[in-house]
């Protein structure tokens, strides 16, 4: 895009509590397309990714599609998760590995879905 200011708007959390170190949160001002919907499903319309970039850094990636636009939230966590490797860059864990840090980080992630499902309200 020629000048992505067009079609999408970025919002950060200026205050992260523990484990969470940052959140952005991007607003996307047309239709999803295909090739965004990936990760694993989580309902009709939200699709969750997780994946390490940084190590000891767990990223946390939800998307949710409004019809006419589509929000996407990253999340970093700073937290041990038993049984999950955060050494190094790992954008594949395996089932198990997903199932334990959602498990650990469910409260979280339950809070930014709520946090991306309410409709924004055009004036």
């Amino acid at each position: 895009m020629r000048d992505e200011t067009l079609y999408a708007r970025n919002f950060e959390a200026l205050h992260s509590t523990p484990p969470r170190t940052s959140q952005v949160v991007t607003v996307y001002l047309n239709p999803m397309s295909e090739d965004r919907r990936v990760g694993k499903r989580i309902s009709e319309t939200e699709y969750l990714e997780v994946f390490v970039v940084t190590p000891g850094i767990i990223t946390v990636q939800v998307r949710k599609d409004h019809g006419l636009y589509w929000l996407l939230s990253r999340e970093s966590f700073s937290v041990a998760v038993q049984g999950v490797d955060t050494r190094g860059y790992r954008f594949e864990l395996t089932d198990s590995e997903f199932q334990q840090v959602t498990t650990t980080l469910r409260d979280q992630i339950d809070t930014t879905r709520a946090l991306l499902g309410n409709r924004l309200i055009a004036h």
